[in-house]
């Protein structure tokens, strides 16, 4: 399939998951790690050797005793997709597994983009054939999908190993 087939139909369902994206994946992350941070996450009893400055005065005298708030740390995300470039993604009905996979490449770096998360990839055959590192930014994003859909394979076969390590 050639690339700019690829991209409209990337556009077509982009245009269908934006809703999703945006709804599941809508803003930053949240981190399991506990701590100063910008996003509010609960009052709670406070415990000797908590920050004093985060007592919440507030709750602490109507509750006549000691409480605290809990802030939970924003992380990004990064992103970072494995590609397997061998010949035998060519094979298929309607569609080839290459199609279906670059499609699907192209999803998922738009979707990372849209959140402002990095995003990167292993291109792979019996080898690593090209390594992106992970970026955040729309032109690296359409590179990366660029680079998917019209990179020269040097390598024969595959082995996912490689890349696994690498990554």
């Amino acid at each position: 399939m050639e690339r700019s087939r690829i991209l409209s139909q990337v556009k077509r369902i982009r245009l269908i998951s934006t809703e999703l994206v945006q709804s599941l994946l809508a803003g930053n992350y949240r981190s399991v790690f506990k701590g100063p941070g910008i996003e509010f996450d609960e009052v709670r009893e406070y415990v000797e050797g908590d920050d004093a400055r985060l007592i919440d005065w507030n709750v602490s005298s109507r509750l006549n005793d000691v409480y605290t708030k809990t802030f939970r740390e924003e992380r990004e995300l990064s992103l970072f997709l494995i590609i397997d470039l061998s010949s035998s993604l060519d094979s298929g009905s309607r569609r080839s597994r290459r199609d279906v996979q670059n499609i699907l490449v192209a999803l998922f770096t738009l979707a990372a983009v849209q959140n402002n998360d990095r995003v990167g990839a292993a291109f792979f055959t019996d080898r690593i054939e090209h390594w992106v590192p992970p970026v955040k930014g729309k032109k690296h994003a359409l590179r990366l999908i660029q680079d998917t859909v019209s990179f020269t394979v040097e390598g024969s076969g595959s082995d996912l190993a490689p890349a696994l390590r690498a990554a």
